[in-house]
């Protein structure tokens, strides 16, 4: 697979944790928008599983971009803290493109969704809580707009992020333990 052979690529330039996280990210967001737009041409946009295959993709290219800058950029060692800030990072460079992509759904190419999603949202609501006012659906109501649900599709999607960075940064951090490593401070 190239992208643990990036360098070939790169041709010796070294990425940086933010160049391979957006590399990376472009991966993840394509495969989430043709998911997404899988669903939405089989009807099935409404449904969770559609959400879970996002985290998954999501969770598999925090995993690769993450073990792909470790193997090509640090020498095979990478410290929990690089690990969780690689796997932030390819987090918030998708949640950016993903958001993009859901405003561009929302706004153009499918507004009878956002319909569909507010009236879902309601009904949860309503079930949740059955004593709730006109007034109160009407404002809550009011953040289904395309721009408000870009910010939560952002703000989400960089949330679900952070815990799987967070998990996969402890099965991702691997120490040097090279000869050189242990007495670089000695010379």
């Amino acid at each position: 697979m190239h992208i643990f052979n990036s360098n070939k690529i790169m041709e010796n330039k070294r990425k940086t944790i933010y160049g391979n996280a957006m590399y990376i990210a472009l991966y993840i967001g394509g495969a989430n928008i043709i998911l997404a737009l899988l669903f939405w041409a089989i009807n099935l946009s409404s449904t969770s599983i559609g959400q879970y295959l996002t985290y998954f993709i999501l969770l598999f290219g925090i995993i690769i971009g993450t073990v792909a800058f470790r193997n090509n950029q640090l020498g095979g060692s990478i410290t929990y803290g690089k690990a969780f800030t690689s796997g932030l990072l390819i987090s918030v460079f998708t949640s950016i493109i993903l958001g993009f992509f859901a405003f561009v759904l929302f706004k153009f190419i499918d507004p009878a969704i956002l319909e569909e999603v507010k009236e879902l949202g309601v009904n949860k609501m309503l079930e949740s809580n059955p004593n709730l006012t006109e007034e109160q659906i009407d404002m809550a109501s009011s953040f289904y707009t395309p721009g408000w649900m870009t910010f939560f599709s952002i703000v989400g999607n960089i949330l679900v992020g952070l815990l799987l960075s967070l998990i996969a940064a402890v099965f991702l951090k691997k120490t040097d333990n090279s000869f050189d490593n242990k007495f670089k401070d000695v010379q």
